[in-house]
Parts: structure tokens; C-alpha cells; sequence
């Protein structure tokens, strides 16, 4: 081929029949876009005891990004889910974990888990600040804070990298598109009794349980929003929703102004 047409790259291989390989350009963009957004990236595991079984401890697993931090401290808030952190049937006054673990991309050991504690959330927008404070694990590691994007321009078919943590398992990466870029679901809360309206945009990137928290990422390593449902049936795949960025930022920054250092 002659390398002219929409961009891409055309790489002949001799041997009998000349065979035509195509690189699309679009999807080196997005391997340098997994790649630096997995440094804002993490997995979250929070542990919580039963309020009707006193011996009865559990977790759940989720997703973050990482919003400010300060590298020489070790600080930085992560935002997340509310529903990640957060269970109707913990032994807590407020149903939110007091033993939260964060882990940095790569770094899911128990030898490297941050502590977190909760700045605020809401249930009605799915939303929750955690705060880290002097890890020694972040001062030496290679983490960054997010960009965010500016979600109400973001386009349909635009590029969504979801990266979180499915199953538990670890932080991975998996890639699809916009496919609503607003909308509204409505489901129940995170406490299965409140239902609550979330605007949204639909996506068919992969996602799955313990993708939620986890960041929504455009083609230039940019926040679009934050993973915080999917819809699951058998005849159903790959729609899943994220709050938009625009949301996320609105939301955190309250929280940090109005509850960071208070009870």
C-alpha cells in the first residue's frame, strides 16, 4: 500500500502473495492512553462486619481514580462509588466501611494496600471522596493525578477505555465506545430502598462487577466519567453507564470543600 489513506499505516510482506498488513492509528492512541491512565487508576477493597452477625466479616471490591495528590506527602483523595464503600447491612452508624484498602496499578498485594478513610458521598450520585494520607507507598510510586475531560463534549462513538477492577481480580483495562453521551437510568440506591435518577452516558465498553468507581477514560488518557452500573441480562451485552465527568468533579469538589477534616 502507499501509507495514503485515512492514516494509517500499511506494511507489505514478501513471500508468494504480497500480503497487506493495516496498523490503525487509533488503536496506538489508545494503548498510550490505557497506559497513562492506569497510573491514575486503582482498585479499592473495602471491609465490612455485619450489624446482625457479629462475627461475620466481608468485602467488596471496586474501583478509583486518583483526583489530587501531593507525591512528596503521600496524599492524595481518590474518588470512587458510593455503593463501593458502602453497605446497608455493615455495623457501622453511617453503613460505610472504616477499614478501606486502596491499591495502586500492579501493586495488589497486601504489602503495598493504602489506607483510606471517607471524606463524604452521595447516594443520589453514586459518588464517594477517600483521602490518603503520608503513604510511603505513593511518595515512591509512579501515580498521577487524572486529567478531566470535559464531558459535555464528548461525542457518540468517541473512544471509552474503562479500567477497574472485574471480579476483584486486579486492575485491567477493556475498550469500547460512547454510545449515548446522555441519559437518564433510574435504579434503586445503594442502600436497596432509595430510588434514585442518574444522568449518565451509555457505553459498550466491557464492564463488570468491580469495574464500579473505576475511571472512563477518551482516546487522550482523559476522565469522561466514572463506571457506575451496567445493565445484566442474558439477552444483553455490553451496556454499561458512567457518570460524567463533568458530574464527578462537581460533586468531589463539594465534598472535599465541605466535609474534608470534619466529622
Amino acid at each position: 500500500g502507499d501509507g495514503s489513506s485515512n492514516g494509517d499505516t500499511y506494511i507489505s510482506v514478501d513471500g508468494g502473495d504480497n500480503l497487506e498488513i493495516t496498523i490503525n492509528s487509533s488503536s496506538k492512541d489508545e494503548i498510550m492512553a490505557a497506559s497513562k491512565s492506569l497510573l491514575s487508576s486503582v482498585s479499592i477493597i473495602s471491609n465490612f462486619e455485619s450489624s446482625t452477625r457479629p462475627t461475620e466479616q466481608y468485602r467488596s471490591a471496586g474501583s478509583g481514580v486518583i483526583y489530587k495528590i501531593d507525591k512528596n506527602a503521600g496524599d492524595a483523595y481518590v474518588i470512587t462509588n458510593y455503593h463501593v464503600i458502602y453497605d446497608s447491612k455493615a455495623n457501622t452508624n453511617n453503613k460505610i466501611s472504616n477499614n478501606i484498602n486502596v491499591y495502586l496499578y500492579g501493586q495488589q498485594q497486601d504489602k503495598y494496600k493504602i489506607k483510606a478513610e471517607y471524606v463524604g458521598g452521595s447516594m443520589n450520585y453514586d459518588l464517594a471522596v477517600l483521602k490518603i494520607d503520608a503513604s510511603t507507598v505513593l511518595m515512591q510510586s509512579e501515580a498521577l493525578a487524572v486529567d478531566v475531560a470535559n464531558s459535555d463534549s464528548v461525542c457518540v462513538l468517541e473512544t471509552a477505555i474503562a479500567i477497574g477492577n472485574p471480579e476483584g481480580n486486579g486492575i485491567s483495562a477493556t475498550v469500547g465506545h460512547v454510545n449515548v453521551e446522555s441519559e437518564y437510568i433510574a435504579m434503586m440506591g445503594a442502600d436497596n430502598a432509595t430510588a434514585v435518577e442518574y444522568r449518565v452516558m451509555r457505553v459498550d465498553t466491557a464492564v463488570n462487577s468491580g469495574n464500579s468507581g473505576g475511571g472512563l477514560f477518551n482516546s487522550r488518557g482523559e476522565l469522561i466519567g466514572i463506571v457506575n452500573a451496567k445493565m445484566s441480562n442474558s439477552s444483553i451485552d455490553n451496556i454499561g453507564y458512567a457518570i460524567p465527568s463533568n458530574v464527578v468533579r462537581a460533586v468531589a469538589d463539594n465534598i472535599i470543600y465541605y466535609c474534608d477534616g470534619t466529622e
